[in-house]
């Protein structure tokens, strides 16, 4: 996940019930443990059945940017992409603006047909405002590893997911980075997946094999692994290889 957002998304609490107007902010600061929130994931919906989900956020007061702590004016969550048909999302406050030092929090919600069964990957869009050298600087986010899993009315109470299609390698993010940084894959079934990391004159610095599972998966790099510069990663299943390139600030 995005640096930023590992520090804002303290604590995910979801829900799913009869569909409520709005969610309640509840969270009161940070919490002593940060978790990735895609390890917690959105409830299973049923077709036929009202469907909502609502995620907390706490926004700190300040962040590091260009290793510099810095005042977060703001948090906007821009979009949520992905979303199944008929499905909405609203936020608290209603702007889906989330001031530095505050809670807040945004609400999915949404009724799902037989036809409809199926897991949907979600991609959440946010920009975050800092204030560095009296100037406002936006910081885009972009989150992926969420889901929401329908299953069919008449698998109810035996939810099963169903597993993307394809293989697939998301950019890392953050991009360049300083620290750690996320790279977001699925896997249409479980195995072995190997993960690759050149430097630009083509030579394997690092090299390590995962145990995917069906559906959405995370690798983490550490940039104290790496040396600054720029280098080409590349993920293979042993069928498909897909690379990109990402960058490293510092150590």
């Amino acid at each position: 996940m995005n640096k930023i957002l590992l520090i804002i998304l303290c604590a995910c609490t979801f829900a799913c019930n009869t569909i409520t107007a709005q969610c309640t902010p509840n969270l009161t600061g940070p919490a002593s443990h940060i978790n990735p929130d895609t390890t917690i994931n959105l409830p299973i919906c049923v077709a036929t059945i009202p469907y909502t989900a609502d995620i907390q956020i706490f926004v700190t007061h300040d962040t590091t940017y260009l290793l510099t702590a810095v005042p977060i004016t703001d948090f906007t969550l821009t979009s949520v992409m992905g979303l199944p048909a008929g499905f909405s999302y609203a936020c608290v406050p209603t702007n889906c603006v989330f001031p530095g030092g505050t809670a807040g929090c945004f609400h999915i919600s949404g009724t799902a047909t037989d036809g409809m069964a199926g897991t949907y990957p979600l991609t959440v869009v946010m920009t975050a405002h800092v204030v560095y050298a009296s100037f406002t600087i936006p910081i885009a986010d972009t989150v992926r590893g969420y889901r929401i899993v329908i299953d069919s009315a008449s698998h109810a109470g035996v939810p099963t997911l169903v597993g993307p299609a394809k293989f697939d390698v998301y950019q890392n993010a953050p991009n360049p980075f300083n620290g750690t940084t996320e790279i977001d894959y699925s896997s249409a079934m479980s195995g072995k997946v190997n993960l690759k990391v050149f430097n630009v004159l083509g030579s394997t610095v690092m090299n390590r094999t995962y145990d995917a599972k069906t559906g959405m998966n995370q690798v983490f790099i550490n940039s104290k692994e790496l040396a600054p510069g720029i280098y080409m990663y590349s993920l293979s299943n042993g069928i498909q290889t897909i690379t990109k390139r990402m960058i490293v600030t510092a150590k």
